[in-house]
């Protein structure tokens, strides 16, 4: 389990520091946490001119965020999207920060 959450998931340096925080939650909250995502998930648009960058893989749970970006598009035609090939869920900043850095500079 914890091969795969060094291969799949954080680096293993950040390893120490997320089984600090998840100690300090329980069972229910955890499952809450997990089952809740991307459910009733409303958004209001405040101000349709504003610039958003949406970032999101294409492994494991990322079709949340392909939805998400669905449900954001409604409201800002102008978010660009970009999508990152064979990337789990906040891959890109966890552990390409250089390549995510020049994604967020290219686009400001």
């Amino acid at each position: 389990m914890i091969r795969n959450f060094k291969k799949n998931f954080l680096p293993e340096k950040f390893l120490p520091h997320f089984l600090n925080f998840v100690d300090f939650m329980t069972d229910s909250s955890v499952k809450n946490m997990v089952y809740s995502v991307g459910q009733g998930l409303e958004i209001k648009a405040y101000h349709t001119d504003t610039k958003i960058l949406f970032l999101h893989g294409t492994k494991v749970n990322e079709i949340i965020s392909r939805k998400s970006a669905k449900k954001l598009r409604k409201f800002y035609p102008t978010m660009q999207e970009r999508s990152f090939q064979g990337y789990m869920h906040a891959e890109l900043a966890i552990c390409h920060q250089k390549q995510w850095i020049k994604e967020i500079e290219q686009f400001i």
